[in-house]
């Protein structure tokens, strides 16, 4: 098959669960819009 990954996949995982994790602290964190509206009292 001349269509190989260019990458292996270990690294493919790696970077997958890297990416997931700094998604979800992100995520976890107010946006400063949501910081303003909620928290600004």
């Amino acid at each position: 098959m001349f269509l190989k990954t260019v990458f292996p996949q270990d690294l493919l995982e790696k970077y997958e669960e890297l990416k997931l994790d700094e998604h979800l602290q992100t995520s976890l964190r107010p946006s400063p819009y949501e910081f303003y509206r909620y928290m600004d009292a």
